[in-house]
């Protein structure tokens, strides 16, 4: 059993109401993947990045100047002398082509839970220790809980969808992507999404995600422009998401 003093060593970040805007979710992340986490209790939000998935194509922008002014921009800082530092390396060092290729957002993940929108006692949290959020309320006597994690080990984004009485998990998951050229596939527990990044030259596989069957409920899945029939799904909800360029591609 927990004490105040245990409790007291606990770090986290934890609020009584779901994320409205982008910059109130919970941010999760292993490196590679990333996700927001907005934890609304009627339709679940968590918005996905891949490290690779860029605006543009491959291209060097280092300024051929850069060696040769970094020490005297170093030496101008330890002299005290900032605002000609800032100039020498605007000139000498920052790139002359351009800034780098935008990033780009992956996607959109939501899960909607029919007769949620309804619900009390509600808690969320993001857990400095274990890496992970929280989403906890109740409807109609039940509670619900979902815990969201990316593992560095399976290269997932991974929820888990529990109930305090069996059988009450019912939801439909979906996925979205502002990318316009986009394809929708399914093979057994699995479906895929696939296209290309805006503005970008070359073809990226964009996601996959796998379902494995539970004992709690049922969920569907879907993909932003149609595609698969609905699947029955379990309670948990791991997420591979890739954006590695396809070799022989334009751009490549």
């Amino acid at each position: 059993m927990q004490t105040v003093a245990d409790e007291a060593r606990i770090y986290k970040l934890w609020y009584d109401e779901p994320a409205q805007v982008w910059t109130e979710a919970l941010p999760l992340g292993n490196g590679r993947l990333g996700a927001m986490v907005f934890g609304n209790p009627g339709v679940e939000h968590i918005q996905l990045n891949e490290e690779t998935i860029w605006a543009g194509r491959p291209n060097n922008n280092a300024n051929p100047d850069a060696l040769e002014y970094i020490p005297k921009v170093r030496r101008l800082v330890f002299e005290g002398k900032y605002l000609e530092a800032q100039t020498l390396a605007t000139e000498k060092v920052m790139a002359k082509t351009n800034s780098g290729m935008p990033y780009q957002s992956f996607g959109d993940l939501h899960i909607s839970f029919p007769g949620h929108t309804r619900y009390s006692d509600y808690y969320r949290e993001l857990s400095l220790d274990s890496a992970r959020t929280i989403v906890r309320y109740k409807v109609d006597g039940v509670t619900y809980q979902r815990e969201t994690l990316t593992s560095f080990a399976d290269q997932v984004v991974m929820v888990r969808l529990t109930a305090s009485q069996p059988g009450k998990i019912t939801c439909n998951a979906n996925l979205t992507t502002p990318h316009q050229d986009v394809m929708v596939a399914t093979e057994g527990e699995e479906v895929t999404l696939s296209g290309a990044a805006l503005a970008g030259t070359a073809w990226l596989p964009l996601a996959a995600r796998r379902f494995a069957p539970g004992e709690r409920g049922k969920c569907s899945t879907g993909g932003s422009h149609g595609g698969a029939p609905p699947r029955s799904l379990g309670n948990f909800l791991p997420i591979p998401v890739s954006g590695r360029p396809e070799r022989g591609l334009p751009g490549q």
